[in-house]
């Protein structure tokens, strides 16, 4: 009789250590084959504004995503091919040539001739910051706003927007932001003095 019981005891103790030992196994299996909760983070673009106020103070010399020129420049009825030049010396040969004019630096004041047909055109860049989505530039990722009321341009006017280079090896895109009157044309009678008061810059990021 203490021979068996002593067999059923060892057989006791094996049988609830192979229990205890299926069951912490269990655990740890449990444990490592359950999901992982990953939490990401997730980005809305918006659009930002880079500059607001007098034109005169938002031109800038340095090609550091901003306002670089602006050119009265002889009214065109085919603005979309043609300011999709990136050329400003070519713009300004145009000015030139029509007694109009331009400007790449703030405090600007310049003399144009009265009843020439012109347009407004606008040279901006935007760096990798304001107008990238990760592979390319965006040209929809910047706008302009613009007004002159001597111009009979009311407050804050869109701008619209032709690419004029756009490089993915660069470090910018350039676009040219003009208006033309609906097509018409701007101009100016003798003696008259026409103020650019307001301009919006807005990148989408």
């Amino acid at each position: 009789m203490m021979k068996k019981k002593k067999i059923l005891n060892i057989k006791t103790g094996i049988i609830s250590t192979m229990i205890t030992g299926f069951v912490i196994g269990i655990m740890i299996l449990s444990n490592s084959i359950s999901p992982e909760i990953i939490v990401e983070e997730t980005y809305i673009r918006s659009w930002h504004t880079v500059f607001e106020g007098a034109l005169a103070d938002g031109m800038e010399a340095s090609p550091d995503g901003g306002i670089l020129q602006i050119f009265f420049i002889n009214h065109t009825e085919t603005p979309t091919t043609t300011y999709s030049n990136n050329s400003s010396q070519k713009y300004q040969d145009w000015c030139n040539t029509s007694g109009l004019g331009y400007a790449s630096a703030d405090d600007f004041r310049t003399e144009i001739d009265h009843s020439t047909l012109f347009d407004v055109l606008l040279r901006v860049n935007g760096n990798k910051t304001m107008c990238w989505n990760g592979t390319a530039f965006i040209g929809s990722y910047l706008r302009v706003n613009f007004t002159s009321p001597h111009l009979g341009i009311a407050a804050l006017t869109g701008m619209i927007g032709v690419e004029s280079q756009n490089n993915t090896g660069l470090e910018y895109l350039w676009m040219n932001f003009y208006l033309n009157n609906s097509g018409a044309g701007y101009s100016i009678i003798r003696g008259n003095e026409s103020k650019l008061p307001t301009i919006r810059y807005q990148a989408y990021y």
